[in-house]
Formats: C-alpha cells, structure tokens, sequence
C-alpha cells in the first residue's frame, strides 16, 4: 500500500471518527435534552396535582366553617333576635363549641351582637363600624347568601393580637322563610397558614403561597426559597417579563398558569391555580431539576477525550438514564399504583375523576367490596386473599370501556368510573361484573362468595361508599345507590359517636322507669329501668336513636354499667328516704354480658351503693343464649351466687327454641309485646293466644316468673290474668316516666 493510500485510509478513518464523535455528541445532546424536558413536565405535573390538593383542603375547611356556623344560624332561628342578653348566651355557647374568634349576630336594623371568647358581656354595636370588607360580607347574607370576605386587618372582629389577618364569613339567620338576620363568624388565617405550611401530596417541602388577583401576597409559604419578601408576585426582579406575562393572564381571565425562573443559579418551575374564592389563587414553584452542568461537563470531557471519553460519557449517559426511568417508573408506581393488585390507587383515580369533571361529562362511580374479607384472609392466607383481589382487579378491568377508569383503594374496597348514568344500566354492568368475580372465585377456590356494591351516579367516592355500607351489615341487596337521606343517616351517627362520650361524662343519659303490676292483686311489683338521652337544650333522645349504634360500636357496654350505677343509685335513694324499694330490670347487652370482669364490675356497683342484689333483675335478650348455653349458665351461676335475678326478655321474637329455654337457669321470662298485638283475624287471635297460654303453663313448670310486655288495653290484662301471667307491663299501666314522676305517682 502506497503512502498516498495510507493516507487517504488514514483521512477517512479520522472522517470516520470524527463523524463517530459528533454523531456520539448529538446523541448524547438529544439524550440530555429529553431527559431535561421529562424532568419538567415530570415537576409541572406534581406542582399541578399537590396545588390542587391544598385548594381541595383550603375548600373543605372553608366550608366545615360554613357548615359550623349554618348549624348555629338553624338554632339561631328559634330564637328571639331582639333579645340581645339570651342571643349573647347563645351566641358564647355556640362560639364556645368551635375554632372562631368570635361571633356576632345582625338584625334588620343592622345591629350587632358580638361574642368574644375574652369578653363576658355582651357588645352591641351598628354595622356601619366594621370594615368594608366586613360590611359587603354581612349585607350580601342579608340578600341570601353565604359569603367570606377578604383578608384584612383591623379593631373589628379581631383578638387581642395585633396586626392580624383576619375572614368573616356570614350565613343568613331565616325566620318564616325570609332573612331575619344575619349570623356571622371572625376567623383567623392560622387554619389556611398550617394547611399550606403542611407535607404535599409525595411528601417534599414546596414553595407555595396564597396570592390576590393583584399577585399580592396574603399568606407566605414556611418553605419559601426566596429571600426577598416583595410585596406582589409581579414586583419580583427575578420573575422574567415571559413568567410575569402568563401570571398577569391568569389573574385577568381566572384561569391556571404555568412557568418558569432564575434564582440564584437555580431554575425553578411555578404553577398558578385560581381557589373559586374572593379571587384567591394558589402559587407554587420548585425545582426542575435541571441537569444542564451535568450536560456540559459531558460535552467537555468529550472535546478533550474525544471518542472514548464521549463513548465512556454516552454509556455514563445511558446508564444514568436508565436508572432514571427506572426510578421515575419506580416513584409513579408508588404514588399512583397499588402493589398488590397492579390497579391504579385513590389518588390518581380522583386526579381522573377530577378530570372528567371538569369537561362536564356524565359518569356513576361504583364502590365495590368483599363480605367478610379478613374471613377469607384468615382462611386461605394473605396470599390467598391478595389473589382474590387480583382476580376482583381482571374481572373489573374485563367490564371496562374505553374512558373508563377505576382504583383499588384500601383492604378489598375498589371504585369504579362507569360513563352510564341510567340506574337499570348501571345495575345490569354491577350485577354481570360480581358474577364475574363469584365465578372466578368458585373456579379457584369453590363455594359462594358475596359482593356489596354502592353506586353514586354523578357523585364522588364518599358517596358511593355511604350507599355500599347502608348495605354492608345486612345483605339483603347487593347494590344499593346513593340517596340523600342515607348520607343525612350516616352524619346523624357520626354527630352521635362524637357526643356519646362527653354525654355520659356530664351525665345526659336519664334513668326512666316503667312500672310493672302483679296480675292477680295489682299491686306494684317492681319496674324496668330505661335510658333517656337528655340533651342540653331539654329535648331528648330516644333509645332507638342511639341503641343500635351504641351496640354497633360498642359504647353499649359503658353505657349498660352507668345505668347499673343509676339504677343502685335510686333503689339507695328510696332506702335512705325509709320507703321499701322495688325490684328494678337492667337490659344488658351481648357484649357486656359476656365481657372480662362482668360479675365483678356488677357487684362494685351494688356495694358501692350498699344494695341488697335481690332488688336488681338483669334483662338479656333471647339472641343472647343462641349457640352458647354453657357459657351463658356459667354467668348466671356467678350472678345467683351474688343475689341477682336473671330475666329473658322478649322472648317469643325468633331466636330461642323451647329447648334452649328449658337448658337455661334464669328467674324471669319476659314474653315479647308481639304475642298482644292486634291480631289480623279471629284464627290468628286464637292461635297467639294457644302459643302464649302454651308458654306460660311451661314457663310455670319450670318453676319461672311471668312478665308481659305491651299491656295497652282492659282485654290485653283480663287475657292475661286468664292466663295465670304474673306480671304485666305496659302503657295501660304507664308509659316510662322520669324518676321524679315515677316517685310521686308510684312510690307514695
């Protein structure tokens, strides 16, 4: 080979390579690039999605205020609003049970009365002293409707604290059907200063602000990584005309915005979100996480290496690169996937939700759930019961449409997004997909298995899941849809759990008494205590009201012990005041029946109160010795060897056979009031009336006390003293009464 060729050879081969290495750096170049541009739409989208939660929370605070303050403008209503000394008494109770500064009431002429939480009396005083913002808010309830002001600062509606930024909101006050006056509440900023000073949704630290539609700053961020405090967002000098522009547009037309900015030698990302409020907008930024110096000492180790070091950068590169989409695979996974079935999780599912909202699409949200899941768990293992699930996450994904979505969100609860709204349609899908499941479900494991659905159509996942536990309990249906009532049920208990404590610590449970009268003489043979729930306005609360929640969540068994103590209280009252007491019945409920130290607690009682056991009869129902004899007559023996009488209440309801009575060694049989009701025809007259004269003969052989419950009527007794009853209670004696009542009308 010629030098000529040589050197041809050797100039192609440096072509070659040179190609080699731009083409290595155009590549690597494109690579960093796009890997910068991920990296910022990856930042955009979180700025997006934390904003929006921190406006979902601002939201619901402001209106858990409103929701507050609508509930006292209701009591308000009864009230006499010129009264100004009974209004200030209301008005220090209702302040006293919620976060406000204070409260003040305006009437027609436009006077006030405020409440503070450091001012006994009462302040009178006319609308036209308050600040502007005070003023709008209160005249726009005037009109019927709830407002909140602006942020301000001033004497009115505010602490002992100067200088603080302070919001009234204002509810109407309806008399008739027409505003009667005007109810409002002074609130500091410090509930929206902790919501914005909290964790964000992925759990970093992010610069957010609460901003004007003049950019102005209302609440600064704990985390701000800028050291200047301007006083708008348009005064910053390091906010480029570009990022200033696309803010100015979104204050003017109450829209989103996004963009970017320098500060010291950081880029950061900014997102824009109106609140819906007083012009009120959510501001937050972070890094983008650039790479750009990453980048260019690359690019300059790769102009001094040439093509190895570009090659050893480009691999470098790659590496990195793919250990990014892993971990950006990684960290999406955790924060919108569930694990263990692979289904979209809770919050990227109202990230879609949220979505369709907004373009104003039709839609019904499906809550679906396992019966008695942890059964299945503790049957065929944690592995058996994640693979129900999985099966539950294929038989959905097989019912889905194009557009529809759905979420696995905890335990075997799953919500699905169907585009129908039509109930029989909705029903049909619900219906067709559990049928997927139950035969998924007999293929792998066989037997039956159930499923409880709730559908909310045009709803959110709180009310689907309201309508799925109206039915999780009984099982009757397995669909049931969404109704306002049901929801007005669900707050109803829920005020009820977050009084019941504080009830009884204050003592609001009320002792009533039913007197009970032996059949053959007449004379009063003792009575039944029952609980009243005295609230503190005087009105009450009847046992079906509470009861079954109470043993729902099992409060009952607190509340069965302070009846106990209530009733050894009076029968102790009555010894003390020289009258011979009267056996008083007790219900005891399942649970505290059968609970640790029972007989124990039960005999603290009697001897705190130095109380002859004999004067005490326990009630427990039928349900109660169903499947449990032998445990049942080992308390029962406990309870004979302390002096107590044991009772079966409401027998005849469906639960206990003749046998199980027989096997039982209570004292008293109570006979349910259904064997008196008024029977439909004179055959079925005749046939209650064989069974009740059938038990009565067997109750007596078995050497047992008879009660019947339901005594309403002249023939109900006759009947039943034909019968050789012993005792009868109900209304045709007395309905309960209170035990001031009861003494005077009974006891003398």
């Amino acid at each position: 080979m010629t030098e000529t060729a040589m050197k041809h050879k050797l100039h192609r081969l440096t072509l070659g390579v040179i190609i080699v290495v731009l083409a290595l750096c155009v590549a690597s170049g494109g690579v960093l690039y796009y890997l910068y541009q991920s990296m910022q739409e990856s930042t955009q989208m979180q700025l997006q999605a934390e904003t929006q939660e921190y406006k979902k929370r601002i939201l619901k605070q402001i209106d858990y205020n409103f929701q507050c303050l609508r509930t006292a403008a209701s009591i308000l209503s009864y009230e006499d609003l010129e009264d100004r000394e009974r209004l200030h008494t209301v008005l220090q109770a209702a302040n006293g049970s919620n976060d406000f500064v204070n409260m003040a009431l305006f009437t027609q002429d436009r006077m006030g009365v405020m409440t503070r939480s450091d001012v006994d009396n009462p302040q009178s005083f006319p609308l036209v002293q308050c600040q502007t913002d005070v003023i709008d808010t209160v005249e726009s309830a005037f009109e019927g409707k709830e407002s909140i002001s602006r942020l301000f600062s001033s004497a009115d509606f505010r602490t002992a604290a100067n200088n603080e930024k302070l919001c009234v909101y204002s509810v109407p006050v309806y008399k008739g059907g027409s505003v009667a006056g005007v109810l409002a509440a002074c609130d500091n900023i410090g509930i929206f200063e902790e919501i914005l000073s909290g964790d964000t949704v992925l759990g970093s630290k992010r610069y957010l602000h609460l901003l004007n539609d003049q950019g102005e700053f209302l609440i600064r961020s704990a985390y701000s990584v800028i050291k200047e405090q301007p006083e708008t967002l348009l005064d910053d000098s390091f906010m480029p005309e570009e990022a200033q522009e696309a803010a100015r547009r979104a204050f003017a037309n109450q829209e989103s915005a996004s963009s970017s900015f320098v500060y010291e030698g950081n880029r950061y990302q900014f997102y824009i979100e109106p609140v819906g409020i007083n012009n009120w907008y959510l501001y937050c930024a972070d890094t983008d996480m650039s790479t750009s110096q990453y980048m260019g000492h690359i690019l300059l180790v790769a102009a001094v290496a040439l093509s190895l070091v570009v090659l050893v950068a480009v691999a470098i590169l790659y590496l990195g690169y793919m250990a990014f989409r892993r971990n950006s695979a990684a960290l999406m996974k955790l924060a919108y996937y569930d694990p263990v079935t692979g289904a979209e999780n809770a919050v990227r599912f109202e990230q879609r939700l949220e979505a369709r909202k907004a373009q104003h699409l039709p839609y019904g949200i499906v809550a679906v759930n396992i019966h008695r899941f942890k059964f299945i768990n503790e049957l065929h293992g944690s592995a058996g019961g994640d693979q129900v699930l999985r099966d539950l996450k294929t038989a959905i994904e097989e019912q889905m449409r194009p557009g529809e979505f759905f979420c696995r969100d905890a335990a075997d609860l799953f919500y699905i997004l169907m585009e129908d709204t039509d109930k029989a349609v909705l029903r049909e899908r619900v219906e067709r997909l559990t049928a997927a499941v139950r035969t998924s479900w007999q293929k792998h494991y066989g037997g039956g298995l159930a499923l409880y659905c709730g559908v909310a159509v045009g709803g959110d996942r709180v009310q689907a899941l309201l309508a799925m536990q109206s039915i999780q309990a009984s099982m009757q249906t397995e669909i049931s849809f969404y109704d306002a009532k049901v929801h007005a049920e669900e707050r109803r208990k829920c005020q009820i759990e977050n009084t019941m404590k504080i009830a009884l610590e204050q003592e609001e449970y009320e002792l009533f008494l039913q007197p009970k009268f032996r059949l053959d003489t007449g004379a009063l043979a003792g009575a039944e205590a029952l609980v009243r729930w005295r609230k503190h306005d005087g009105t009450y609360r009847y046992p079906n009201e509470f009861i079954p929640l109470f043993e729902e969540n099992g409060f009952c068994t607190q509340l069965d012990l302070y009846m106990m103590d209530q009733v050894c209280r009076q029968l102790r009252r009555w010894m003390d005041a020289g009258r011979v007491p009267i056996p008083i019945s007790v219900n005891q409920t399942r649970l505290l029946f059968f609970s640790a130290g029972y007989v124990e607690k039960l005999t603290a009682i009697v001897r705190k109160y130095d109380v002859p056991p004999r004067y005490v009869t326990l009630e427990i129902l039928e349900g109660v010795a169903t499947g449990n004899t032998k445990e049942l007559n080992d308390v029962i023996d406990q309870l004979h060897q302390q002096g107590f009488r044991v009772s079966m209440d409401d027998f005849g309801t469906g639960y206990s056979s003749l046998n199980a009575l027989y096997q039982l060694k209570i004292d008293e049989l109570k006979l349910d009031r259904g064997f008196l009701a008024m029977a439909a025809t004179e055959e079925d007259a005749a046939r209650r009336r064989a069974i009740l004269d059938q038990i009565i003969q067997f109750a007596r052989t078995m050497g047992l006390e008879t009660v019947a419950e339901g005594v309403e009527t002249a023939e109900d007794e006759a009947l039943l003293r034909e019968l050789h009853c012993d005792l009868g209670q109900g209304y045709y004696y007395s309905k309960p009464v209170d035990v001031k009542t009861f003494d005077e009308t009974f006891m003398q």
